[in-house]
């Protein structure tokens, strides 16, 4: 057991962390510029949730 821990902290303090952090800005910077280009009826929603739409009659 202690085997497995010491690789798993050695995994995390060898991981290069750059490129996540890269993606993860990256795609940030794509989405936002997205919602910015499109129409506002296609701009997705970032705080709260999708917007619910009625329960159609007959259900």
């Amino acid at each position: 057991m202690e085997f497995i821990k010491k690789l798993t902290i050695d995994f995390i303090k060898d991981f290069r962390w750059i490129y996540p952090v890269f993606i993860l800005l990256l795609s940030l910077i794509t989405s936002i510029s997205n919602n910015l280009r499109v129409e506002e009826s296609r701009k997705v929603a970032w705080i709260g949730g999708q917007e619910i739409l009625e329960v159609p009659e007959g259900y």
